[in-house]
């Protein structure tokens, strides 16, 4: 298993409603309907502090008298972030940076559970401790023509390792499969970001959260007319260089080729036509494309990128697909869809 899952306490540290066949890698612990936030923080493996001590060395110099002495130093303003339960070192830091502890996270959601009747159903540990993060349900749901079910989550993630600021955002889960999208990720309205050289202002990220009504009527109306619309198929093709390439004109299509061609004619592997291929396929056979919502319309070709990306991925391993799709280039290819579709249909 590839070093992004977390095994320090002897399993793998993530927890989810309907256990490990819920998981991208069928691993990790069930969250039951009775669990508290604090089982769950336990059951997620993530029930450490994010430790903060001085750097100290051992100093070799030369004395007057030629001889060497070996003295112990402490770096100025320089720290180690640690975990409290392995001692694993996370990362080296200055005193402007300001960790985010696990718990921290979890009791946000103890609350937000507690006044809006939220449940977490997945929560997690990656890179051996570096970045953790807990997802709820707020029992939003939108159903579409053939019985397209889409329910709405709320999420917050940090890390300690330097790897992400301190996120909370909206998103959306299809359940017939699987597929995850956060389109109001990059709203200022209804998504925040918070940077380790500041103390992290828990009251802004609820206030935000907190308007995840107004984000899910958003994505409702969005997502209705994605569904209505239908798309030929130069727009979808159009559409998918645009998400995946950030092709979003005619002139820098056609340069794209003419660099693929020139690479071809020298021998070179080229994989757009390739990805294009890939993603026909999808749209035709992944789960929910025959569902009356999808079937040639936008919202279809959305969730053939967002189907790609959660189950194909970006990434060599199960775990680097994972935060890609949740966090990193995924994430972006499958906003960029979104985005262009929506512009499309209004």
């Amino acid at each position: 298993m590839a070093h992004e899952l977390d095994f320090s306490k002897g399993f793998a540290a993530v927890a989810a409603i309907g256990g490990s066949k819920s998981m991208w890698h069928q691993m990790g612990n069930e969250i039951l309907p009775t669990d508290t936030p604090e089982e769950i923080q336990t059951k997620a493996g993530a029930d450490f502090e994010v430790k903060v001590a001085p750097i100290e060395f051992q100093r070799q110099i030369v004395g007057l008298d030629g001889k060497p002495v070996t003295s112990t130093a402490t770096a100025e303003n320089r720290f180690v972030l640690y975990r409290s339960d392995t001692g694993a070192v996370m990362n080296t830091v200055t005193e402007r940076y300001k960790p985010v502890q696990p718990t921290t996270i979890f009791q946000f959601f103890k609350q937000l559970c507690a006044k809006y009747g939220y449940q977490i159903e997945t929560a997690g540990v990656l890179f051996n401790g570096g970045r953790y993060w807990c997802t709820a349900n707020t029992h939003n749901v939108l159903e579409l023509p053939g019985k397209d079910k889409i329910a709405q989550f709320v999420t917050v993630a940090t890390s300690c390792d330097g790897s992400m600021s301190t996120e909370g955002f909206t998103g959306e889960l299809r359940p017939v499969c699987n597929n995850t999208l956060q389109s109001a990720r990059h709203s200022n309205v209804l998504s925040v970001k918070n940077r380790h050289s500041t103390v992290v202002d828990w009251d802004k990220i609820c206030i935000k959260l907190e308007l995840v009504s107004d984000a899910w009527t958003q994505f409702s109306e969005n997502a209705k007319r994605l569904a209505k619309t239908k798309a030929s198929e130069e727009q979808v093709i159009k559409l998918l260089l645009n998400a995946y390439y950030n092709l979003d004109t005619d002139e820098k299509i056609a340069a794209h080729f003419a660099k693929e061609n020139e690479a071809a004619n020298k021998g070179r592997e080229t994989k757009t036509i390739q990805v294009i291929q890939r993603l026909g396929s999808v749209l035709k056979n992944a789960p929910g494309s025959d569902l009356a919502s999808a079937r040639g319309t936008l919202w279809g070709a959305v969730n053939a990128v967002t189907y790609d990306i959660d189950h194909n991925g970006v990434g060599r391993t199960d775990e680097s697909k994972f935060i890609a799709s949740q966090w990193g280039k995924g994430a972006d290819i499958k906003q960029r869809m979104y985005d262009a579709a929506c512009k499309l249909a209004a």
